[in-house]
């Protein structure tokens, strides 16, 4: 055998593994957000003299499977209004937001409404914490909405606003996320992370796709 040859076959075998490790940093990311029915989130805004506010957005169809209803698309803020108080009942003991100042209860706000992202509508449940007199640094944030049902649902929070890291008006970067088997998460409210949005996603998708059999196909077959 040449050394020729030799040198061609490094090479070449080098180039399938740069391609392989490549497909796989973009796809997970991919994976991450690509089932929007599997998403439920958490949207903070962190004021300097107001304290914070968020909400809650879930899908529709996952409502559907936790509540057992039968909601269709198109459906308004005001026919929701019947399954408002059972909304944010649920919610409210599916969530805890503390730190080490206190903790801090969810008040929701009366009004609810509805988002339609194209891929399925989401109702947006608001809220503001109680008890926020001292912006904290930190906030250990828990979520477990809608995992009860269906075991393979993605949590994600995300900071729209916040004056003390200098975060206006973001609704990409994930900050944090949730699973059945780590539903607690701290969220510096000093520091906003780009590099901590992604190992996010990465760590949901490998996750997504260990569970899935025709996620794991999919990728053999873009190798």
């Amino acid at each position: 055998m040449s050394s020729d040859f030799v040198f061609y076959k490094t090479n070449y075998m080098k180039k399938i593994i740069r391609n392989i490790l490549l497909i796989i940093i973009f796809a997970f990311p991919l994976f991450a957000f690509s089932h929007v029915g599997e998403q439920s989130y958490i949207f903070l805004r962190v004021y300097e003299k107001d304290g914070i506010e968020g909400r809650f957005e879930v899908q529709i169809k996952d409502l559907n499977e936790v509540f057992g209803w039968q909601l269709k698309k198109g459906i308004t803020p005001d026919e929701l209004e019947p399954y408002k108080k059972q909304l944010q009942q649920y919610f409210y003991s599916h969530s805890g937001f503390k730190s080490s100042l206190g903790s801090y209860e969810v008040v929701f706000k009366d009004e609810l409404s509805i988002l339609d992202a194209g891929l399925g509508e989401f109702v947006q449940i608001p809220f503001v914490l109680n008890g926020v007199n001292e912006l904290p640094d930190a906030l250990e944030v828990t979520y477990s909405g809608v995992f009860d049902k269906i075991p393979d649902h993605k949590g994600f929070l995300v900071v729209e606003y916040n004056w003390k890291a200098g975060v206006i008006n973001n609704e990409a970067i994930v900050s944090l996320d949730f699973t059945p088997e780590k539903p607690t998460s701290v969220l510096s409210l000093t520091d906003a992370s780009v590099t901590k949005g992604f190992i996010a996603m990465i760590k949901q998708g490998i996750w997504h796709i260990w569970i899935g059999l025709d996620h794991i196909l999919f990728l053999l077959a873009l190798i």
